[in-house]
């Protein structure tokens, strides 16, 4: 401060003295006066000082809103605006000139309504909210997301002069939070669509934070219950197998036991992080159907090894059989050479005979034999039922005719049938065995009869009727024997 202590200048020069710059003027006579000037001067030049770095730290905070990224907007009591900086004029699309003096009511939201017109009398009260979201439209109708705060403006004094509404635009980040949004449903769907189960696990806490729609189904469980639910101790695998407890990871296309269904399946599971987080995906299908598959494979496989060993047999038995029917052939010559030479000698001729349809009976059997290894048909021909009964009865009463009776009933017409001789002789020869078998001590009685019965539409039995006969007339043959029969 420059104070002018004078007796001698005049008040003209005074006054141009403090035009100049002088802080004050004080008279040679009136002393007293100057310390008090001293003293004000300094007060005064400490305030301008003061005001001075106040202006300059306001100008500064005034630089650094006008050129933050962020939008700062001021409004008066009555919710006009008087203050934008550039960041708001960017990201809203609005001069400063045209909006300012305005209401805010001008800055609409998507659906055309005003953002902040509601929220003013919260702040008239000194009220402050922060971190609200909201959505505005540009002037160029683009919908921004952006996210604000609102707060009263208080001057020294303590009184609320106004409202500052500070925004930041986040569209980018909505925008990119939308599309990771619908890329993991699409993930989900897809994910969905598959027949492969997939569990998300967090390793820490071993539990199941996610599932698709393949993995509830063979588990057995909810979608929603799944999360939550421990990994291991029963639910995907026991505790004592627990990959994440071994620190097996990754692993890939392994077999293993669902615990929760005791069912074989084939999974992997590998280690991501998502959204900052390690988690581990585990996908694994039930294997059920390709195990019993394999099994049914190695069946079959068997099976058709036995048919060739059998089909091996079976042409090694026909080579053998027509060995065998050269060999009867030479003893059917034999022995009919024998029955030329004994037509005098009835029991003797009886016998020979009676060989002769042995052997006869024996080269029928080489020659079924034959067509079976050889996939042959059997040769049908007429016969009387009666007849091949009474045949083969003969050849047991010669073998057993000592302890067991053969009583016959044979019809008392002819029965005739379309048959392989040879194949009705074995039938018949096999249940005769069974019955005399069946004998004890070898005492007792076998009754044969023969007959004929008419069956209607669906009467026969059907374990009788596999080659699905209709109604009509048949024969039958009926052997029933007094032995102790089956237990």
């Amino acid at each position: 401060p420059f104070i002018l202590v004078s007796g001698t200048i005049g008040e003209e020069l005074a006054v141009e003295m403090m035009k100049a710059g002088a802080n004050d003027y004080i008279m040679k006579n009136n002393l007293p006066r100057l310390l008090p000037a001293i003293h004000k001067e300094l007060e005064d030049a400490e305030n301008r000082r003061k005001y001075k770095a106040i202006e300059t730290r306001m100008h500064m905070l005034a630089d650094i809103v006008e050129s933050a990224e962020v939008g700062v907007i001021g409004l008066d009591n009555r919710g006009h605006i008087i203050s934008v900086n550039v960041g708001a004029e960017k990201l809203l699309g609005l001069s400063a000139p045209y909006i300012l003096g305005k209401d805010i009511s001008i800055i609409k939201d998507t659906d055309g309504k005003p953002c902040f017109t509601e929220m003013l009398e919260y702040f008239n009260k000194g009220h402050r909210i922060s971190g609200k979201e909201l959505s505005v439209l540009s002037s160029k109708g683009q919908r921004l997301f952006i996210v604000t705060t609102f707060s009263s403006v208080i001057n020294l004094l303590g009184e609320i002069i106004g409202t500052s509404i500070i925004f930041n635009d986040i569209t980018m980040q909505r925008e990119a939070e939308a599309e990771l949004h619908d890329t993991q449903r699409w993930m989900m769907q897809t994910l969905n669509s598959l027949n492969t189960g997939v569990v998300f696990i967090d390793p820490l806490k071993q539990i199941i934070i996610g599932a698709n729609t393949a993995a509830s189904k063979i588990l057995d469980i909810p979608e929603l219950e799944l999360s939550g639910k421990k990994c291991n101790g029963g639910m995907l695998c026991d505790g004592t197998d627990c990959p994440i407890m071994k620190e097996k990871i990754p692993q890939s296309h392994f077999e293993s036991i669902l615990a929760r269904k005791k069912i074989p399946i084939l999974k992997n599971i590998l280690r991501t992080t998502f959204g900052g987080k390690d988690m581990l995906i585990e996908s694994f299908i039930d294997i059920s159907d390709l195990k019993q598959a394999q099994e049914q494979k190695s069946q079959l496989e068997n099976q058709i090894r036995e048919t060739e060993r059998l089909q091996e047999l079976g042409l090694m038995a026909g080579s053998i059989s027509h060995d065998f029917k050269n060999f009867l052939q030479l003893l059917v010559v034999n022995l009919e050479l024998m029955s030329d030479s004994c037509k005098e000698n009835y029991e003797l001729l009886g016998i020979t005979k009676e060989m002769e349809r042995i052997v006869h009976n024996a080269i029928g059997l080489c020659n079924q034999l034959t067509e079976f290894a050889g996939g042959n048909p059997s040769k049908l021909q007429k016969h009387d039922l009666s007849i091949l009964v009474k045949q083969a009865v003969d050849l047991f009463e010669g073998k057993y005719g000592k302890g067991i009776t053969f009583e016959l009933d044979l019809f008392n017409k002819p029965l005739e049938i379309m048959a392989d001789q040879v194949q009705v002789n074995q039938i018949i020869a096999n249940i005769l065995i069974n019955s005399v078998q069946a004998i004890e001590q070898n005492k007792g009685t076998v009754k044969i009869s023969t007959g004929e019965k008419n069956f209607g539409e669906g009467e026969l039995l059907a374990p009788l009727n596999k080659s699905k006969l209709g109604k009509g007339r048949f024969a039958f043959v009926s052997i029933k024997d007094s032995g102790c029969g089956m237990s």
